[in-house]
């Protein structure tokens, strides 16, 4: 029989009514073990980076190149795409979809937005763009949001046909061209339906119907280099040039600084699909991971440097994070290198009534095999797999099964092989 290594962290009794459905095994969102691995990525000046759900296909963009690859990156390779000023990238939930922003860099080397629907081998031209350029996408990337801004203006560009077809909402204010220089850093729920931008000098702004219409929420004015969101789009983390790193749990309505230090600039910040597991890379010192959305960092065990960007499995426990490089003076830039975190992340087991006679039992989409298991007891020997398939659901990346509810007592847990 094939060897199980428990993920069980506590148990917990709960009753329904009068009706008792024993114990659930609950996982505590921990990162245990920071194993930051040295990638066999070129040594480059990196600019972006983004991940799949499930941290295997991951895509970063160097020195005006992206590359690739399908192994949590321990190998690496140059994709299919033109050599331009790549300035973003953003990726669906499978990895075969990637859409890119860059910058126009003279008149036969046009800007705009790109995407591959092959896993990086060949590229399209979405939508022209001659200034900045930052992207998003849902997880099935049908949905994209992207910015375009200049010194001056900005403008909000939002597809739902995996840019086929692109609208242009106006500000919240009526307005065509959005109140800030130097375009937006943009993020996507799960599902596409909300959206977050944060803008290079001013505020943020979210919207709960595919970019139609935006609200300004309460964060402060401030120069905004990236924002991140939940796979449902309720948890979000957005970083500042100066004074820090900021959360929301409430899809932007209240925000709090984190303890993360101040008067740095932040270039990138990431999260898992609940929002639990956060990164965030400064431009001076190490990356900064937090296992309690934000409640509380530690610092990675990662050589100090130009840190420029990071990115997040859905369950957290691969982080990739680029250095733009690792030593700067007057007369000298070094190539950066890009390292790759692989931590052993107990994913949450949670536990939703559905009516009277059903229990939903859910876990976010893990970097690793997990089965669900059921047992009289927690101390039993009698433990066996769930028979029925669980099914993900793609507003929150989370896998669910549903079992009917019984007098008997029963308990649950997950299991890697």
């Amino acid at each position: 029989m094939p060897y199980y290594s428990s993920l069980v962290i506590r148990i917990r009794i709960l009753l329904l009514g009068a009706v008792a459905l024993g114990g659930f095994l609950l996982m505590e969102p921990v990162l245990r073990a920071q194993d930051w691995i040295l990638t066999s990525a070129p040594s480059t000046n990196w600019w972006a980076i983004a991940s799949s759900a499930d941290g295997n296909r991951l895509a970063a963009v160097g020195a005006d190149k992206i590359y690739l690859s399908t192994d949590a990156g321990a190998t690496w390779s140059p994709s299919g795409a033109p050599a331009k000023g790549w300035l973003s990238l953003a990726s669906s939930a499978d990895g075969t979809k990637l859409v890119a922003g860059t910058a126009a860099s003279g008149s036969l080397n046009p800007g705009g937005i790109f995407a591959s629907h092959d896993s990086g081998a060949t590229w399209t031209s979405l939508l022209a763009a001659s200034d900045q350029c930052s992207v998003a996408s849902s997880a099935d990337g049908t949905t994209l949001v992207a910015s375009a801004g200049s010194r001056f203006v900005s403008r909000i560009m939002v597809s739902t046909n995996s840019g086929l077809n692109w609208a242009y909402p106006n500000a919240p204010d009526g307005k065509g061209l959005w109140p800030s220089g130097n375009g937006f850093c943009v993020a996507s729920s799960a599902d596409g339906t909300r959206l977050a931008v944060a803008a290079a000098a001013g505020n943020i702004y979210t919207s709960q119907d595919s970019g139609i219409t935006w609200t300004k929420t309460s964060a402060r004015y401030d120069s905004w280099t990236s924002i991140a969101s939940s796979a449902d789009g309720t948890r979000l983390v957005a970083a500042t040039s100066d004074t820090g790193v900021y959360v929301s749990a409430d899809a932007g309505l209240t925000w709090t600084v984190t303890s993360l230090p101040r008067y740095r600039y932040w270039p990138s910040v990431a999260c898992s699909s609940d929002g639990s597991r956060m990164v965030a890379a400064p431009l001076i010192d190490v990356v900064y991971t937090s296992s309690d959305s934000g409640l509380s960092w530690q610092k990675a065990n990662l050589p100090d440097g130009l840190w420029q960007a990071v990115a997040s499995s859905a369950d957290g426990s691969k982080l990739p994070a680029a250095m733009y490089s690792s030593k700067q003076n007057a007369n000298t830039t070094i190539s950066g290198p890009l390292y790759v975190l692989h931590a052993a992340a107990a994913p949450s087991l949670r536990l939703t009534p559905a009516g009277d006679l059903a229990l939903v039992l859910s876990w976010p989409l893990p970097s690793e095999h997990l089965t669900l298991q059921q047992s009289t007891g927690p101390g039993t020997s009698d433990w066996g797999s769930v028979t029925n398939p669980p099914v993900l659901n793609p507003t929150n990346l989370e896998y669910q099964i549903t079992v009917p509810l019984s007098g008997n007592q029963a308990f649950y847990r997950l299991q890697t092989p």
